[in-house]
Parts: C-alpha cells; structure tokens; sequence
C-alpha cells in the first residue's frame, strides 16, 4: 500500500536526532544488512571508541572490498601457476613468497572485522569461509615445519598431501562474487546452495543408509548368482549404477531367470533413491531459492525506504539549521517526488501494468482498509449499544435479573 507524504515527512522529523549521531561516525550509513537489523549493535558502534569505528568504517567502504576482492582474484592465479612445473620450477621462491604476503593480508582483513564486528562476525556465511579458509591456511603453513621437526612425521608423501591444501585458498575466490553487483543471480544460487546445505546433509544421511541397508541386503541374497554382488564394495557400486539409471535394466536382464526377487530389489531401492530423495534434495533448493528471493526483495524495500527517510531527513535538517522553519516549504516539491520514487505506486505493482489499473487497485485496497475500519468501529458501537438496551431492561424489570 503507499505510503502518505505526511507520513514520512514525520518519520524524517524523528531522524534529525540520529543525524548528529551520524556526525561522529560515518558507521550508520555503511552498516551492512545483518548490522542494521541488530539495533543493540549499533547502538554499541557508536558508542564505541573511535579507533572500532574508523575500522569499521574502513572495512564496509567500497575501496576496501574492491581491493580485497583483487587480492583473491590474484592469489588464485597465483595458486594456478604454483601448479605448473616449468613456472613452479623457476619462480617457486617467489610465488611462495607473494603468497605469504596475500595470506597475511586476509589475515589483516579478518582480524579488522573481528575487531569492529566482533561475535555479529560470524553472523554472516562469507566471513565463516573466510575464517575457515584462513584458518586451514594457516595450519598448512605451520604444519610442514611440525613435520620436519619430527623425523617419525617428516615423510615426504605426507608433506605433499599438506601441500594440496593449499589449493583450498582458491575457494576463498567464491568470496568475490558477493561484491559483483552484475552476478546477483549467481549470487543468490550460491547463497541458496549454503543454506539448503543442514536439510540436504539430513536427506543425504537418510539416503546413505537406506543404501547401506540394500547393499548388505543385496550381498547376502544375490552374491551367489551374481559376481557383480559378491561383496558390500561392488553391490554398492551397482546400487550407485542403479541411482545414476546408469545400464540398470541390464542388472534386472542378467539376473531376472536366476531370482525372482530381483525386479522387487531393484524398483524398490530405484523408486526411493532416485524418485523420492533426488525429488527431495530439489525440492529444498527451490524452496530456499524461492525463500531467499523474497528475503531479497524485502531487504531491497527496507533499504529505499531507509534511503528515502535519511535523504528527507538531509533536506529537513539542512533547512533547520539554517534557522528558518519556512524554508521547509522550498523542498516540498523535492520531498514529495522522492516520497513518489521510493514508495509510489511502481514498487507496488507489476511494471507490465498500466498505470490507470495500478491506481485502479490502489483506490480499491484503500476503500478496502477503509471498509473494515468502519465495519470494526460499528461492531464496537453495536456492542456499546447492546449493552446499553442490556442495562435498560434490567432497569425497568426492577433490578432483577
């Protein structure tokens, strides 16, 4: 429903005392989403020290971003080129080196956010793969050196594996994709990917041992008759051939004169696996994505409306402290047209409306509101009216009930 002007002019009235808030920190207008929905935080920010929220400030501004978002576009080329033989060969040294330096950067960023942030850190999913990462990165750096120090642990195979897990960092590149504004579909896949990870870990776990069950079922009733089921590894193989619907009607062909029950053994464990849990981990992606884009559309709201509210409140306190009240009057038509953009009647509605249908539905919504205030007001006034005809006759029946 839009908004009345009146409305919002008064809530950009009730903003001026925050604005002289705003004057000591810079924070209010670069807090991020999960900041502003947590009013105790930021009531604590600004009345931290000044050094948390210069860091703060810091962290959140755009230039900080970008450039960390090129240190992990970098370091991932450079953990590339770590992987050929000829360039590791002749610029190992320096590759190692140049990776140090990346690492201790991101270390540099962490420790920065942990310390204007603090617990609300670990609030958002890309700061806890930050943190994993580094941390997993830190332990492949002190682990060789643990490792050589002991001569019973210094195997040489064992600090090669080490050394694969320096290819984790090149995960850490996924970050930069919550920093492209041109990627926000891909985005909002990766974020529905992370949080439909608990309820498809769950699902997979069900599945897992439904297969157990089946291939120990399988092992013992068709090991005799089948080589392709002669032990729990190789009857899991075909029962992962049979979820794949990879050749399993040949499994059924080669075995169907030899046992009676393998056609119930197969469609069984095929209508569970592949037609039950498949359709379930689907179907809890596209809720989550469904979930995750309502989410978005209503941050997106949240944030015209919060823009609109600091931009009325510029153009209010600009004029207050010029001190002429009347000079509100000059920005009426200013505040009125950003009243109309931000809350109008095309955030409303549909693009692909006329606009006569939209005003249309907006004057039926109103009437609408209006209609059910009136219905609750006469329910109020029946009710009054009832008891008073109540009180009336009681009165003339002589105070008897």
């Amino acid at each position: 429903m839009p908004h009345d002007t009146n409305e919002f002019q008064s809530l950009a009235e009730q903003s001026l005392p925050s604005r002289k808030l705003s004057r000591r920190s810079e924070a209010s207008s670069l807090i991020s989403i999960d900041a502003r929905s947590n009013l105790s935080f930021a009531n604590e920010l600004l009345e931290a020290d000044a050094i948390r929220r210069k860091i703060f400030d810091i962290t959140n501004y755009w230039i900080f971003n970008m450039s960390i978002m090129a240190c992990v576009l970098v370091n991932s080329v450079v953990i590339g080129l770590d992987t050929v033989p000829s360039i590791r060969a002749r610029y190992g040294f320096f590759l190692t080196i140049v990776d140090y330096i990346f690492l201790g950067v991101f270390i540099a960023e962490m420790l920065a956010k942990l310390y204007a942030l603090r617990l609300l850190y670990f609030k958002s999913g890309w700061n806890i793969l930050d943190f994993l990462i580094i941390l997993t990165s830190l332990t492949v750096w002190l682990l060789p050196e643990v490792l050589i120090g002991n001569t019973a642990l210094g195997d040489a195979r064992i600090l090669r594996l080490v050394r694969l897990f320096r290819a984790v960092r090149a995960v850490r590149s996924l970050r930069a994709l919550q920093d492209v504004s041109f990627l926000k579909s891909l985005q909002l896949i990766l974020t529905t990917l992370f949080q439909s990870l608990p309820a498809m870990g769950s699902i997979a776990f069900v599945s897992l041992i439904v297969g157990y069950v089946f291939a120990v079922a399988g092992t013992l009733m068709y090991h005799n008759i089948d080589k392709r089921f002669a032990d729990l590894g190789s009857t899991s193989f075909r029962l992962l051939q049979i979820m794949t619907l990879d050749r399993w009607s040949e499994l059924y062909v080669d075995n169907k004169s030899k046992s009676d029950s393998i056609w119930y053994y197969v469609a069984i464990f095929l209508v569970l696996q592949t037609f039950i849990f498949l359709n379930l981990l689907v179907a809890v992606i596209v809720n989550n994505l469904q979930s995750s884009r309502e989410h978005i559309e209503i941050m997106n709201r949240r944030r015209k409306r919060q823009q609109a509210a600091n931009q009325m409140g510029t153009i209010i306190g600009e004029d207050l402290n010029e001190g002429s009240v009347e000079n509100l009057t000059t920005h009426k038509d200013k505040i009125a047209g950003l009243v109309t953009e931000e809350f109008g009647l095309d955030n409303y509605y549909s693009p692909l409306l006329p606009w006569r249908t939209k005003e249309l539905l907006s004057s039926f919504f109103m009437h609408l509101c209006a209609l059910e205030h009136n219905l609750s007001l006469y329910d109020r006034q029946q009710k009054v009216f009832d008891d008073l005809l109540r009180l009336a006759k009681h009165q003339d029946n002589g105070g008897r009930i």
